[in-house]
């Protein structure tokens, strides 16, 4: 039991390590090649690495039963993720800064509260309003600098494509629990699935006709193995080690703090204090959110 509960840790810690990097690899990669480019790389290193662990595991018949049962709904998988998803995110850190783009993508679960009253008809208790609320506060006291105004947001374009990136992981993650069957087969189909939309867009606006540089076929390929696809290996295993999921769930939380420092420390983004504050108010809704769910659940 112990030695389970060590690997259920392990994978946890290089799940965070693995996310925490990824909005400063993204703003990198995003400095050579514009989003669309980056998608389509990232997210095709991502299908070579899941290739690799389907073909560890033996599961090519699993990858082959589920296309031929369920395409039309791994079809809207993967244009939700990594299609839409990655697209809007992208663009998401290219009109803003990192630690704002990186912040705002953490408010997914809030929306997720918000999609099970509407979508499953269920009652918000007490705490999930304080979080919604708390949530929201900081929403604005990060993209205001504080100045609690929505005229005084620095970046509107971004912010807003960073909340709709939340608003479709959110979307995505509600439709892979109810259809997704083995998580790995199922993320590589959905990859799959996502390259090939991808390509067909890259294809559709020229985008292939300019030079990609080393420097950022590098960029997107650390993105594509360390954000779309061995961490989500990573966090699963370290799911299935734990004794109770709550466990890894209560670190990952440590991944967006790390964010603020890879961001300071490599992209040398200043850190304001408004985006600090702002980003503690939503980490605080989310974990009360989260907790809420586990005692509903329960």
């Amino acid at each position: 039991m112990k030695k389970t509960r060590n690997l259920s840790l392990i994978y946890t810690l290089l799940t965070v390590l693995c996310w925490s990097t990824a909005a400063t690899a993204i703003k990198i990669t995003l400095f050579y090649l514009e989003p669309l480019l980056g998608v389509f790389f990232a997210t095709l290193f991502s299908l070579f690495a899941l290739a690799i662990l389907v073909s560890f595991q033996k599961k090519w018949y699993i990858v082959g039963e589920l296309v031929r049962k369920n395409m039309g709904r791994y079809l809207l998988l993967g244009f939700l993720n990594p299609f839409f998803y990655y697209l809007v995110l992208f663009f998401a850190y290219d009109l803003s800064w990192a630690q704002e783009a990186m912040s705002l993508n953490y408010t997914w679960s809030i929306f997720l509260t918000l999609f099970s009253v509407w979508i499953l008809h269920q009652k918000l208790k007490l705490a999930e309003i304080v979080a919604i609320f708390l949530s929201f506060i900081g929403v604005l006291i990060l993209t205001s600098q504080g100045k609690l105004s929505i005229s005084a947001i620095t970046h509107p374009q971004g912010i807003l494509l960073a909340l709709g990136s939340a608003l479709i992981w959110a979307t995505y993650w509600i439709l892979n629990m109810k259809w997704g069957k083995d998580a790995l087969c199922s993320l590589f189909i959905q990859f799959g699935m996502g390259t090939i939309l991808l390509f067909v867009l890259c294809l559709l606006t020229g985008a292939f006709q300019i030079s990609i540089p080393i420097k950022g076929l590098l960029g997107s390929m650390y993105v594509g193995l360390f954000e779309m696809s061995i961490p989500f290996y990573f966090w699963f295993l370290a799911l299935q080690s734990a004794k109770k999921t709550v466990q890894p769930a209560n670190l990952i939380f440590l991944s967006p703090l790390l964010s603020f420092v890879f961001i300071a420390i490599i992209l040398r983004e200043k850190i304001l204090a408004s985006s600090v504050i702002g980003f503690v108010f939503i980490l605080v809704g989310i974990i009360l959110q989260s907790r809420s769910s586990v005692t509903k659940s329960n």
